[in-house]
């Protein structure tokens, strides 16, 4: 059971289980709350979903290796490939937000949103935005994520 602390669930972690090709999440996991807000990069990921005065975070890894870097004479990408089942994950626990943020610091969020368009028709007609972020803390996360939505409400979108 996760520990609570001023309405805010601390760090509910999983893994994704890229072994066996089947979600880290056998049962669903949902965040509570109509407005949710997912951080990623290639190898973690915190989701928050929110209300006014009150969060639940959840953190989730890939199981996928670190970042690959290009090596002089070595043709390839320099990259690792995206972490579908990592992805997929993410999608499960946001299956139930009415309006998702996607933010992050580099190009996971956009690979993301692609897979959640291709795959997830249903929750991509939610995502209300895609913006880069570095590294917040969970707090500053919530701080941006708050703001934000309360421009897309005031507009109707959320």
């Amino acid at each position: 059971m996760p520990q609570q602390h001023r309405g805010v669930v601390r760090h509910l972690h999983l893994v994704a289980n890229n072994d066996q090709d089947q979600p880290a999440v056998a049962e669903p996991i949902t965040l509570p709350y109509a407005h949710a807000v997912v951080w990623l990069d290639h190898r973690k990921a915190t989701l928050i979903g929110f209300s006014v005065d009150e969060a639940a975070v959840l953190d989730l890894d890939s199981n996928v290796e670190g970042r690959i870097h290009t090596k002089s004479g070595i043709i390839g990408a320099g990259r690792a490939a995206d972490d579908l089942v990592f992805f997929d994950d993410i999608a499960a626990v946001l299956a139930q937000n009415r309006a998702v943020l996607i933010t992050g610091p580099g190009t996971a969020k956009r690979a993301f949103e692609r897979h959640v368009r291709e795959k997830h028709p249903e929750l991509a007609k939610r995502i209300v935005g895609v913006e880069a972020l570095d590294h917040p803390t969970e707090g500053a996360l919530l701080h941006f994520a708050r703001q934000y939505f309360k421009g897309v409400d005031q507009m109707g979108n959320g």
